[in-house]
């Protein structure tokens, strides 16, 4: 089982490191058992415990102390390792962890260390995206903060260099794979390997792609792309001004140089790094060069400016021509809808119209039917009259008859008057029964004629109803008429209009099959996945099935582990108390080898003349600068005796004095002082310089 962890400042972009050995086979950390914590929680809780000072808020070296873990905390770490314990390559990335790194190296003998840095140039520009106002005691802290981490962090790789690897951010981003052979002796598990123009989470492993200095953008490409094109200018040359390396670059080596501490880490962190940044060479950027990418920067934001406000101009023109058209075509769908609305009110009154008019029809109907009842029933009862008149007159006629008859007889019948006595009565009997009959037929005459008069008086009113009724049928005819006209100039209206919201509709229809078609492909992909899924479900749950058999198997297995590990931590605590009681007794080690060397009269010397070399002043006033930081060499030794202090050998740090004695400083200081003695010296020290600078020039490239 192989353990990885990566530890940076959070401008270092340690997190490309992590991808890429991510992306080769390393896997992320799982939780622990018991409390379910990762090591990054792990991190956080001890540093709580112990009050560690936040990263940011750290200036010195000294404010980053390697935290002094008691055992009762190795618990959680135990566990840790128990829950990742079937992982054959696993790792994590904790900027943080630069309190707990001699806590990790003690507890696991088997963690590797990836170290990561950047320059500190990459800190500043980092700085300015987050800060919109960068201000002098900023910058100083910010550049402290960066001193202080990574000095902390090149101490821990020269205690542990068998255990460490010190990158570069940039070099890993050119040279995945010369990372990866640096990395692989320290691991027993094998790395994948990719081609050199594969990527890896947008990190390019071609060189070729890469510039010699990292550019630093203020907004992402394809943003700055499009806002270029909008505003009508050239793609290419604008970002290559926009971009600014020379200006930037100039800029930054000129705050740097008031910092020449941050340089001289940097300078180390190079020269012991198992991966440091291979430069190619750069064309020295001067003061002209950046006035002049400056101009050129502020012509294009001027052109950018204008093509914007053109573009915008443009937008405002065509948003207003929008506007209108909205406005237009909503009023036009309100008089569409309105027209629709008068449509149908005329539509309901015709309705109604034709509806009163079939009422009309029908009660005209109804009243011809019974007028034609009524004639029908006047002529009958005519006939009847006519028949009653003619009976009338038969009896009339029949009477006189009778009447002529009697008076006949009455002359001639006196004679026979009592032999007619009888006869008489019977005639006189019968002619009563007659009359009765008759005024009985003369008061039905009465009546019928009574009624005659009265059905002929309806009749007159019913045909002055019917006329009325025609005048208002005619009435009726006349609008309906003019509405059916109005009709059917809506209908045409309408289906003009019709005919352009048909060809709308056509057009939404469209749109809509060919969202029905992209939806039908979405669909098809989506029960494709669903298949996928359901196939890796089936197989992950056979997978599952075989897994927990074999955690059945390795629960005992884990059980007696736990039973061992119990008996090792009781152990280990032993040791632990007993080497602390041996440390106690041991003299207290001395660090601080390197800044013993640093105040030699050598290194002083040899610092003095890179300072002062810069220009042209600083030669001609160097020979006094020489002597001065001689005399201040004399009067600090004056001060601290040299010999009540400690040989450099008892130092616990010796090899950090060996270190900074192959600075170009020492070199240079020492090659002054062996050359300084004599006239013959004086003549050979330019050729002694030289050959000092020209070695450390050629161990830095072979380095």
């Amino acid at each position: 089982m192989n353990r990885i962890l990566i530890v940076g400042h959070s401008t270092s972009g340690y997190q490309t490191v992590e991808s890429v050995l991510q992306q080769r086979g390393m896997c992320s950390p799982l939780p622990s058992r018991r409390e379910e914590l990762l090591p990054q929680d792990i991190t956080s809780t001890l540093c709580k415990v112990h009050k560690a000072p936040q990263i940011d808020r750290v200036a010195t070296e000294d404010d980053i102390k390697q935290l002094q873990v008691a055992p009762v905390w190795h618990g959680m770490a135990m566990d840790l390792m128990l829950g990742n314990l079937e992982q054959e390559l696993w790792g994590w990335a904790d900027p943080q962890a630069i309190y707990t790194l001699d806590y990790w190296a003690q507890l696991d003998d088997k963690l590797t260390f990836v170290l990561v840095y950047d320059e500190p140039q990459s800190a500043l520009v980092n700085a300015a995206t987050k800060l919109d106002n960068l201000s002098a005691p900023d910058l100083e802290h910010l550049l402290d903060n960066w001193m202080a981490y990574n000095s902390a962090l090149l101490h821990f790789f020269l205690r542990h260099t068998s255990r460490c690897l010190l990158v570069n951010t940039q070099q890993v981003r050119r040279n995945t794979d010369g990372c990866l052979q640096k990395l692989q002796p320290l691991l027993s598990a094998p790395l994948l390997s990719l081609t050199g123009d594969e990527t890896i989470n947008g990190v390019t492993t071609d060189a070729s792609q890469l510039s010699a200095y990292p550019i630093h953008t203020m907004m992402p490409a394809q943003k700055l792309t499009d806002v270029i094109s909008l505003a009508g200018l050239k793609t290419t040359k604008a970002q290559e001004i926009l971009q600014g390396s020379v200006m930037e670059s100039y800029l930054l080596n000129q705050v740097l140089a008031e910092y020449p501490a941050c340089l001289a880490l940097y300078a180390e962190l190079q020269s012991a790094a198992s991966l440091p940044l291979q430069e190619p060479p750069r064309a020295s950027s001067n003061a002209a060069q950046a006035w002049g990418a400056l101009v050129q920067q502020r012509t294009l934001a001027i052109e950018l400016a204008s093509g914007l406000h053109e573009a915008y101009q443009g937008l405002r023109a065509a948003n207003k021509t929008v506007q209108q058209l909205a406005a237009l075509s909503l009023n036009l769908e309100q008089t569409v809808a309105e027209q629709a609305r008068e449509s149908e009110l005329r539509l309901s009154q015709l309705h109604q119209v034709q509806e009163e008019l079939e009422s009309h029809y029908l009660q005209k109907q109804a009243l011809e039917q019974h007028s034609a009842a009524q004639s029908r029933e006047i002529q009958y009862q005519a006939e009847l009259v006519k028949q009653k008149e003619a009976e009338k007159s038969a009896l009339n006629k029949a009477l006189t008859e009778t009447q002529q008859l009697l008076e006949t007889t009455k002359s001639a019948g006196q004679q026979k008057l009592g032999e007619q006595d009888s006869l008489l009565k019977t005639l006189r009997e019968e002619s009563e029964l007659l009359l009765s009959h008759l005024h009985q037929v003369q008061e039905e005459l009465e009546n019928h004629y009574l009624q005659k008069q009265e059905l002929e008086l309806r009749n007159t009113e019913h045909a002055r109803e019917i006329k009325r009724q025609a005048e208002l049928a005619k009435q009726k005819e006349t609008e309906k008429s003019a509405l059916n006209k109005a009709l059917t100039e809506a209908q045409k209206q309408l289906e003009l209009r019709s005919a352009a919201y048909s060809r709308e509709i056509q057009h939404q229809a469209e749109l809509t099959k060919q969202k029905e078609t992209e939806k039908f492909a979405l669909n098809k992909a989506l029960t494709e996945v669903q298949k996928q899924l359901e196939a890796t479900q089936s197989a992950g749950q056979q997978k599952l099935g075989e897994q927990v058999a074999q955690l059945k198997t390795l629960g005992d297995e884990n059980n007696q582990l736990l039973s061992q590990l119990h008996k090792v931590q009781e152990e280990m605590e032993r040791y632990y108390l007993d080497n602390q009681l041996l440390k106690k007794q041991l003299p207290v080690p001395i660090y601080g080898a390197a800044d013993r060397v640093k105040q030699d009269l050598g290194y002083r010397l040899g610092s003095v003349m890179i300072k002062r070399s810069r220009s042209l002043t600083g030669w001609l006033g160097m020979p006094w600068a020489l002597a001065a930081e001689r005399q201040a060499w004399r009067q600090h030794c004056a001060t601290v005796p040299q010999k009540a202090l400690p040989a450099i050998d008892t130092y616990r740090d010796a090899h950090e004095a060996e270190r900074v004695k192959q600075h170009l400083s020492y070199r240079l200081g020492q090659a002054l002082i062996s050359n300084g003695k004599s006239p013959l010296g004086w003549v050979k020290l330019p050729f002694a310089l030289n050959r000092a600078i020209q070695q450390f020039r050629l161990q830095h490239k072979e380095a």
